[in-house]
């Protein structure tokens, strides 16, 4: 083998290790609410104050508008929260019950209308909110479908097959037995189990093979 080639095979490799983190990386474990605060005519609310309120933990998180009147929260954790709005001369403006799963973006626009802080507008029902902001889909299970639903041996990786475009190849069950102690390689819309990556608690625990 020459130099000139041994050089050449050290740098692709040297390319594709350093291309493995990036494979890896991209799966979510918050999601994220969004929205747009305007006034009675359609024109943007800047510097309104925006809150959002873990109704689990009471935790609460603030933002402001920017010059288009955006803002958003990016890392929540999955859960039912509810968004403030206040601004000086309109009334105060309250969202309850959104629900945040992983992977999600919830958009809410805010109209708000002149008003004082004795006035509010709360939004008890309103149309399912769709999620228009990102092509990813998700799925949440919820601890009461762990508990129910069979999973052979409690190994809940099984559970992933109830997610949209999931299914799992050929010959799984001879190659992994039915235990808690292993998961299950599964194909996402088509892609090899190769791409996928697991998350415990946030931090990285996918064991490439």
């Amino acid at each position: 083998m020459t130099s000139k080639v041994y050089r050449f095979l050290v740098l692709a490799g040297v390319v594709m290790f350093g291309c493995i983190p990036a494979t890896y990386g991209q799966t979510a474990v918050t999601g994220a609410i969004t929205g747009t605060v305007t006034d009675a005519s359609g024109a943007a609310i800047t510097g309104a104050t925006v809150e959002v309120v873990n109704a689990d933990t009471g935790v609460a998180d603030q933002t402001v508008t920017n010059n288009a009147g955006i803002y958003g929260f990016r890392s929540l954790i999955p859960g039912s929260y509810t968004v403030k709005v206040k601004q000086a001369n309109f009334a105060p403006f309250e969202r309850p019950d959104l629900v945040v799963n992983v992977g999600t973006i919830v958009r809410v626009d805010v109209p708000l209308i002149v008003g004082t802080v004795n006035s509010a507008v709360t939004v008890t029902t309103e149309a399912p909110i769709l999620q228009i902001d990102s092509a990813e889909v998700s799925q949440t299970i919820q601890a009461r479908q762990i508990n129910d639903l069979p999973t052979f041996g409690r190994n809940v990786t099984r559970l992933t097959l109830l997610a949209p475009g999931v299914s799992m190849p050929g010959g799984q069950l001879d190659v992994h037995p039915e235990n808690a102690g292993e998961d299950f390689n599964v194909n996402i819309n088509g892609a090899s189990p190769n791409n996928n990556s697991h998350l415990l608690d946030g931090v990285e625990n996918t064991e490439v093979i």
